[in-house]
């Protein structure tokens, strides 16, 4: 018999790599990247209840400032959520993820969780239902990442080393390493038996419940805070302040934990962190341009340009470069740097412009 899947669905972060598109006002899930519909409504039509995929209707975790973004985006979609979980301030996938985990024992505290990230873009959506429900019936006391294939030296994803086979297509993660320097990263896909982290997390709330108390107990106190201080209305759920550092989920637990299990999952998956991951999941031209907008190439190859103000954007002779130009600025840029993007999108927020050294 299927086991239930509760889809919680983080819509948080700041999506700064994505500038000058992405903003805090209106961040990176809340933008159409890679179809019609926006990254969040692709997320939640992903995690729809099927018969082959019985999927709950899911808990939403957001910002205050966000609430108003994530319900008009699911009411176009026909999607009602069992929990709408708002922050009064963020306190990282780490803290989301423990009230999260809270709201679903009173949902449905048989069910498996599925904690998914709402800005990612994944092009079997029927593979990846699939590969859910078969880590569900086989997860027992781990924590289920979904590893996809590396492709290229990425630094900006969490890796996992494949162990001893587990259960069903699970297999023990050896070693996981979050967010290694270039020169580690290449150096992990030239040995083989690793995997790019997914950002996908999926076990019972015991086992999550277990493991962030046990290697980040600081946040389940903030936790049981927030959770405790909490006003209710309906199906919302106002969590209270909880102090302290913003931790992710894979640097205060999954780092730690040796409940870890990993099923491969290669689905089309891509972060669409930064504008190059957005360049290699979109669709390109026969020159390998992806033009979005009033956006022109002409004799240029593997250029990203992007047009999000009405005024026509146009490069000639140029390759491998972003151009983005949007009413809240204008980004140019070689592909390759890519991830710098965000560094350069808080020092422009911080206050007066001062000469940068990306170097």
């Amino acid at each position: 018999m299927d086991q239930d899947v509760l889809p919680v669905i983080l819509c948080g972060g700041s999506g700064s790599r994505l500038w000058p598109l992405s903003t805090a006002e209106r961040p990176k899930p809340f933008h159409s990247l890679a179809g019609d519909e926006t990254l969040l409504q692709a997320t939640v039509r992903r995690l729809r209840p099927s018969p082959a995929a019985p999927f709950l209707a899911p808990i939403i975790v957001c910002a205050a400032a966000h609430e108003d973004l994530v319900r008009a985006q699911l009411r176009a979609i026909g999607v009602r959520p069992a929990r709408v979980l708002v922050e009064v301030e963020p306190g990282g996938t780490a803290l989301a993820t423990a009230c999260a985990v809270r709201a679903a024992t009173e949902i449905a505290p048989d069910a498996t969780v599925l904690i998914a990230p709402a800005d990612h873009h994944i092009k079997d959506d029927q593979g990846f239902r699939a590969a859910v429900m078969a880590a569900a019936e086989d997860a027992g006391d781990e924590i289920v990442l979904f590893s996809a294939r590396p492709e290229s030296p990425e630094t900006g994803y969490g890796y996992m080393r494949r162990g001893r086979p587990l259960s069903g297509a699970l297999h023990h993660i050896e070693r996981f390493i979050e967010k290694p320097p270039l020169e580690t990263a290449t150096a992990l896909i030239a040995e083989g038996g690793w995997g790019w982290n997914m950002g996908l997390f999926l076990g019972r709330p015991a086992a999550f419940q277990d493991q962030i108390g046990r290697h980040a107990p600081t946040v389940a106190a903030r936790a049981e805070a927030a959770w405790s201080g909490a006003e209710r209305r309906g199906a919302r759920i106002a969590l209270a302040a909880a102090p302290g550092p913003s931790l992710s989920l894979d640097r205060a637990v999954i780092e730690h934990s040796d409940r870890l299990a990993m099923r491969t999952c290669d689905v089309g998956w891509r972060d669409v962190g930064c504008w190059s991951a957005l360049w290699s999941a979109a669709g390109r031209d026969p020159a390998d341009n992806h033009l979005q907008g009033s956006a022109t190439a002409v004799e240029s190859s593997g250029c990203l340009v992007w047009s999000g103000g009405g005024a026509p954007v146009a490069v000639i002779g140029m390759t491998d470069v972003v151009v983005v130009s949007t009413p809240s600025g204008v980004l140019v840029m070689p592909r390759s740097r890519a991830q710098q993007v965000g560094a350069l999108s808080t020092d422009l927020q911080s206050g007066p412009l001062i000469p940068l050294s990306m170097n």
